[in-house]
């Protein structure tokens, strides 16, 4: 388990980029992966880089968002779903 200490950023954290990338998938539905990687970017700064795969696996492991491989596009899944 990873601990948070007095050294990390908690704005850059995996959860709430997470909540981000959520919130513009209930209001775009389907993004292609790097117009949504250039959002954060623009929205939070270059740090999100670091955690951007990251919160791409964390939702996707809890089935919050798919990848469409062909269109190399994510969309967010709806709760009724």
């Amino acid at each position: 388990m990873i601990y948070p200490d007095e050294i990390m950023d908690l704005d850059s954290s995996v959860i709430r980029i997470s909540s981000i990338i959520l919130k513009k998938m209930n209001k775009d539905r389907i993004v292609k992966y790097p117009e949504l990687l250039n959002y954060l970017i623009k929205k939070e700064g270059e740090n999100v880089r670091f955690v951007f795969l990251p919160c791409i696996i964390f939702l996707y492991s809890f089935g919050k968002i798919e990848y469409h491989i062909k269109t190399d596009s994510l969309e967010g899944k709806n709760e009724t779903e």
